[in-house]
């Protein structure tokens, strides 16, 4: 009788661990499903408040430098003899 368990126990034994790794897989992806709707309603939440902000309160358009303006930038430039 004995010996009949431990030959059931080692035949079903490899079944029983498919059962909990196909349990577990299903449990880690509904978790991942879960991390990715939050991940995608906050990103969601996010854009639509910069999208009304940037409709709504424009910021300062940079319409280019004019000759002679205080905030032109200084631009030097080396040639590669220079260095030598």
């Amino acid at each position: 009788m004995r010996q009949q368990l431990n030959s059931l126990f080692s035949r079903i034994g490899p079944f029983i661990m498919l059962g909990i790794f196909i349990v577990l897989l299903i449990v880690g992806l509904i978790i991942l499903w879960y991390v990715v709707l939050w991940g995608v309603l906050i990103g969601l939440i996010l854009f639509g408040i910069a999208y009304i902000k940037a409709k709504f309160f424009p910021g300062k358009k940079n319409k280019g430098h004019k000759k002679g303006d205080k905030e032109t930038p200084k631009i030097q430039t080396y040639d590669h003899d220079e260095f030598l």
